[in-house]
């Protein structure tokens, strides 16, 4: 795949394995918007703690070819949730010193349902 090179894709994955199995451990439902919503928030924080553009990822991407409509549908929800978000995580913690206000609001964000998640990244 042309992604194995990209650490953006691993703390992705990597989010997705990390929140299945919180829900697991709470016994709650997730689901694959959520999961997406949840890693697009992830892939955000990473660039932003490592000096990356934090906002390089909803830019530049590109759709799997033969994805199905339903997927891609889920893909651009999740997206344009977790961008709007991020912006706004962005506007309420600008700097480097706020990492401690930032984080509180991302362990919230992390433990809240799914239904809830998504309710505060349309916001």
């Amino acid at each position: 795949s042309r992604d194995r090179g990209d650490l953006g894709t691993l703390v992705e994955e990597t989010s997705h394995l990390l929140c299945l199995a919180q829900h697991a451990r709470w016994e709650l439902p997730v689901s694959r918007l959520a999961l997406e919503l949840q890693a697009e928030v992830d892939r955000y924080v990473h660039a932003r703690q490592h000096g990356g553009d934090p906002f390089r990822h909803f830019q530049r991407f590109h759709w799997a070819p033969g994805l199905p409509p339903e997927a891609r549908d889920r893909y651009r929800a999740a997206q344009h949730r977790g961008e709007r978000y991020c912006r706004g995580l962005a506007r309420r913690f600008p700097r480097q010193g706020d990492t401690p206000g930032l984080y509180r609001e991302l362990r919230h964000f992390y433990r809240v349902s799914p239904l809830s998640k998504l309710a505060i990244a349309a916001a």
